[in-house]
């Protein structure tokens, strides 16, 4: 798995909107302002990727027998989809880092 860390507006998105674009993946977000947010980015960038899938549509299990099991997603701002699924408050959060050589 990758992480891309960084501060509001440095770039993350767009980097995981430029890989979701190469590798024709999912996005996933919180919810349906965020999908179409992300779509919109993508587009005026010139990306062409799949339309962001939200944690309740994922909750729903519509992401079943597709592409989305197959291939995996991309996950935008984990924290706050970590936060939409839980119905508490986080505190801290550890992430486990695979040795992966591959760049973004």
């Amino acid at each position: 798995m990758k992480v891309i860390t960084g501060g509001r507006v440095s770039g993350k998105t767009y980097q995981a909107i430029k890989y979701a674009s190469e590798n024709w993946l999912y996005i996933l977000v919180r919810n349906r302002q965020e999908a179409t947010e992300i779509f919109q980015m993508a587009n005026k960038f010139g990306f062409g990727i799949p339309y962001p899938v939200t944690v309740e549509e994922l909750k729903r299990g519509d992401g079943k027998g597709t592409s989305l099991e197959r291939n995996g997603i991309i996950v935008d701002n984990a924290l706050s989809v970590l936060q939409e699924l839980l119905p508490v408050r986080i505190n801290m959060a550890t992430v486990e880092m695979e040795a992966d050589s591959d760049e973004l």
